[in-house]
């Protein structure tokens, strides 16, 4: 799960699928600089990193965000990102032990609807 800014309501629970083999990752960051590289780098990385290791991409890429109440630096969550990590956790699940090829959630408003 990460922050996802997207206008809604804080806590809003998003299902993101990743478009695999679109992208490549930013010139403006350095690939292995760990403090630049966002998630769209990484996600980027992906086929180099399973062709070093002699692994297979994944065929498919979810990505569970949350609306995020501030993006201001500081220590843990506020309390409706706080309410929504079990709901997060219920969905990360389900999407875990769903069917092959079944569609991921779509979000709203008012959160996840399935």
């Amino acid at each position: 799960m990460d922050a996802t800014a997207r206008g809604e309501a804080p806590g809003t629970l998003y299902v993101i699928e990743h478009d695999i083999g679109g992208g490549s990752p930013s010139p403006a960051a350095p690939a292995l600089d760990g403090h630049r590289m966002t998630p769209d780098t990484v996600l980027a990385l992906l086929g180099t990193l399973c062709a070093g290791t002699g692994g297979e991409p994944p065929r498919r890429v979810l990505v569970v965000g949350c609306e995020p109440a501030s993006v201001d630096e500081g220590i843990g969550l506020s309390p409706p990102v706080s309410d929504a990590v079990p709901e997060a956790v219920r969905l990360i699940e389900e999407l875990l032990h769903g069917e092959p090829g079944e569609s991921a959630p779509r979000a709203t408003a008012d959160g996840i609807s399935t």
